[in-house]
């Protein structure tokens, strides 16, 4: 069952076989979007995830585009306007993540970081630029660690707060096109990264939370597809918080 208020939209959604990016991928296909599900290394869940989305009468096809590859970033965005004649929404989800303290952060892990979350993403955010049609949106997704920063989340939150900074930037330079550029930035999100070890850990930060528990990846991508439409228009530039109040 589809909305329409996203009718005759294309979409590309990075990093979308599972967490924040799938259920992005689900409600834009939902409101009517053509969805392009663009997955690194999982084939076999972003396959299953365009089948659900055809199986509700939604419109999805999955392309091979890892975030660590301006190349394949590149050859992304070239497929989608070269098959759909264009793309009107990007939502920049990819990216990776690892909690350590700085003094034992391996520096090589730190370069993967940047390659994939800022290098990576400012490649979509360039392709975008260039290829995305006038009245476009541009979503892309930063961390609740850039405002509440906690032990271990010091390089992860450096990446996301230069991709903060790239949006904003890029913001100003597409406007004149109608084209908006904002950032959603979640926390706390029930995903697989929350077993119970760490649930436990946490527990003192989730009671916290004014409006109780954990948020679900569904609360992000409704965020994400109401940025998406045009009655998000009059919004860029900015951050909008998914974090239940903390």
């Amino acid at each position: 069952m589809t909305d329409a208020r996203l009718n005759g939209k294309v979409a590309i959604v990075t990093g979308a076989a599972r967490g924040i990016g799938e259920a992005t991928a689900r409600r834009l296909a939902r409101d009517g979007a053509r969805v392009v599900v663009g997955w690194a290394h999982s084939e076999q869940l972003a396959h299953a995830l365009v089948a659900d989305i055809r199986a509700d009468g939604g419109d999805a096809r999955a392309v091979q585009a890892d975030n660590g590859d301006p190349d394949a970033i590149r050859a992304l965005f070239a497929d989608v306007e070269a098959t759909e004649g264009g793309v009107d929404i990007v939502v920049a989800n990819a990216g990776i993540g690892w909690d350590h303290p700085i003094a034992e952060f391996p520096l090589d892990e730190f370069r993967q970081l940047i390659e994939v979350n800022l290098v990576g993403t400012f490649v979509v955010l360039q392709e975008a630029a260039r290829r995305i049609r006038d009245h476009g949106r541009i979503v892309t997704i930063s961390s609740g660690h850039t405002r509440r920063i906690s032990p271990g989340a010091g390089p992860l939150s450096a990446t996301k707060a230069g991709i903060q900074e790239l949006s904003f930037a890029l913001a100003l330079e597409v406007a004149s096109r109608g084209v908006t550029v904002n950032v959603v930035r979640p926390n706390l999100i029930e995903s697989t990264g929350i077993t119970p070890e760490v649930r436990e850990a946490i527990k003192d930060l989730i009671a916290a939370v004014p409006l109780g528990g954990l948020g679900q990846t569904t609360d992000v991508a409704n965020t994400i597809a109401f940025l998406a439409s045009d009655d998000a228009r009059w919004i860029t530039g900015t951050v909008i918080d998914v974090n239940g109040g903390l």
